[in-house]
């Protein structure tokens, strides 16, 4: 619902920008009616759609949007969302935080604002509604070199490979 809000907060405020909510959810219908409630005309919802059409509809978003709830146990918590996006080559919006809001702000792909800030995430709305097309695509392609540098497959194997084998080499040293 924070998200929801701070569009609305957004658009009201001037920014030009619209939400797009994609799927069935378990809170799909008092997010609906939230929106409603409050007047959120620039947010849309729109049915689940096919694995082989989500990367068509990533594609022609111009941002994509992680929100995570304010509760201490999601602060250690990197959902698989954040690996998806940042391979997408889209920029991201997220309202997260813990090791997830370290890496988005390290992949310079996101702007980050604390969960369920409305405020602030209004205000990272705006900011990102004003940015033009080039620092969109920057943007977007930062988090796409930082998710092939950092997390892809290949990587996480050589990092735990490495692991293995310095834990291997340990006892012979004794």
């Amino acid at each position: 619902d924070a998200v929801i809000t701070a569009a609305k907060l957004a658009a009201d405020r001037g920014a030009e920008l619209d939400l797009a909510l994609i799927g069935d959810g378990i809170d799909a219908d008092a997010l609906r009616a939230l929106a409603a409630e409050i007047g959120a005309d620039n947010v849309r919802f729109l049915p689940r759609v096919p694995k082989s059409e989500i990367r068509r509809i990533m594609a022609a978003a111009d941002a994509l949007v992680i929100h995570l709830a304010d509760e201490p146990h999601l602060a250690f918590t990197i959902p698989s969302k954040t690996q998806f996006y940042l391979a997408s080559g889209q920029p991201i919006l997220a309202g997260i935080s813990g090791e997830a809001a370290e890496i988005l702000i390290e992949s310079g792909a996101a702007l980050v604002t604390p969960p369920a800030d409305v405020q602030k995430l209004a205000e990272a709305m705006e900011r990102m509604a004003r940015w033009s097309a080039d620092e969109l695509r920057r943007a977007g392609e930062a988090g796409r070199a930082y998710y092939l540098r950092e997390l892809e497959f290949e990587h996480g194997m050589r990092a735990t490979l490495d692991v293995i084998e310095r834990a291997r080499v340990i006892p012979a040293l004794q």
